[in-house]
């Protein structure tokens, strides 16, 4: 469980600094959300193989916590990377405000426009700050969601074993 936890995790970071690197538009685009799906697909894998090593049969509470352990350790190591990278990259930043920016242009509003400028300016004088309360909400969020998630699925994949009905 655990080393599932950790690879789901990797992968997802690893997905992460690919898309953030390849250009502002990708990051933009979305495509850096599926490295939150990532370690929920670990979790499916990894409670997968261990029904296959329990001869197809895995209750539903052994389902659940394979399920969930995997996805909360994958969680946590996505999140803390991309905590990292967010607050330590400076590239990460420049595309960030680039893509601010270019939002920005579009605006018609010169008020908005004005307040949106205001909160790149915060972001740059203290971007860890304003990270900290959002990561730690973000994770506790995923976590409840994940716990719903991995409560249907771990009853999908669980197999109970055959019991013969007494008489």
């Amino acid at each position: 469980m655990l080393y599932g936890g950790i690879t789901g995790g990797l992968c997802s970071v690893l997905f992460l600094l690919i898309v953030r690197y390849m250009n502002v538009e990708s990051f933009v685009s979305g495509g850096w959300r599926i490295a939150y799906f990532l370690p929920f697909i670990a979790g499916i894998i990894a409670a997968i193989l261990v029904k296959r090593q329990n001869a197809g049969i895995l209750p539903f509470v052994k389902s659940l916590k394979v399920l969930y352990g995997v996805f909360v350790i994958s969680t946590f190591i996505c999140l803390a990377g991309n905590f990292v990278i967010d607050t330590t990259d400076n590239l990460v930043i420049t595309a960030q405000e680039d893509a601010w920016k270019q939002a920005i242009k579009s605006e018609k509003d010169p008020v908005k426009k004005a307040n949106d400028l205001a909160t790149i300016d915060k972001y740059k004088t203290n971007p860890a700050g304003s990270l900290v309360p959002t990561f730690i909400m973000i994770f506790v969020l995923t976590i409840i969601f994940g716990l719903m998630l991995s409560m249907i699925v771990a009853r999908l994949i669980g197999k109970e074993p055959y019991r013969r009905p007494t008489l």
